[in-house]
């Protein structure tokens, strides 16, 4: 069994193979580095999770989610534009101050309420989006984030668990820690605070799964007397 005590140790883990693989480059086509580019996955790691959440609760396809939410800017005649060009079988239509798609994507009747409801429920896309590039070139394909991401995750090994913190391991496992690599793990979660992109406050700046694995630790740490 295989433990990854952050997110950046899991996507190097399976990045080597991405990377042989594939070149990314930014929307200038200037090609990322190997380090670069494990920033972009680490700082979205979670962006299919959100997309796919609200697409089940919604009923929309990911991919047209991603391209209303890249557009939610623009004035409903720019925004109408580009919806209709981009899906040539879908109609924007905007209803007693609603914008309502309907038709075809992939096979699939789509009808979606583009309200600020919808909106507010995205924030947490929104917030990645605004923070990645406009677009990406992925072998030379101009690509979205949802390609990106989608792509990185075919190329985790199928028998591969994995665990949003130590707080999501159960009971057995834990057992299966020892003084060494328990001591191990809390100083590479201790450094994983330390290279965050800012530096950590409060611990309400820190990831929910990060505090419940650290807090885990401390009982293990106390427990084992480490």
């Amino acid at each position: 069994m295989k433990f990854f005590t952050d997110n950046t140790e899991y996507i190097e883990y399976v990045q080597s193979s991405f990377c042989k693989e594939n070149t990314i480059a930014n929307s200038k086509k200037k090609a990322y580095t190997k380090k670069e580019i494990t920033k972009i996955l680490y700082n979205n790691i979670d962006y299919l999770n959100y997309i796919n959440h609200i697409c089940n609760i919604y009923a929309i396809n990911p991919k047209l989610l991603e391209f209303l939410l890249y557009n939610k800017d623009l004035d409903f005649n720019k925004f109408k534009k580009a919806i209709e060009k981009q899906y040539q079988f879908l109609t924007v239509t905007k209803e007693n101050g609603t914008v309502m798609i309907r038709g075809l994507v992939e096979s699939a009747y789509q009808t979606v309420f583009f309200n600020q409801n919808l909106i507010n429920a995205c924030k947490d896309i929104i917030y990645l989006i605004d923070r990645s590039e406009d677009f990406y070139y992925i072998n030379g394909k101009k690509s979205t984030l949802y390609d990106l991401m989608y792509l990185f995750r075919t190329y985790e090994p199928k028998n591969l668990t994995r665990y949003k913190g130590l707080g999501k391991l159960i009971a057995p496992v834990l057992k299966k820690f020892n003084a060494d690599n328990l001591s191990n793990c809390w100083e590479r979660l201790k450094l994983s605070c330390l290279l965050r992109n800012r530096k950590i406050e409060t611990s309400r700046e820190m990831d929910y799964a990060e505090i419940k694995a650290i807090n885990v630790l401390i009982v293990l740490r106390f427990v084992n007397n480490v």
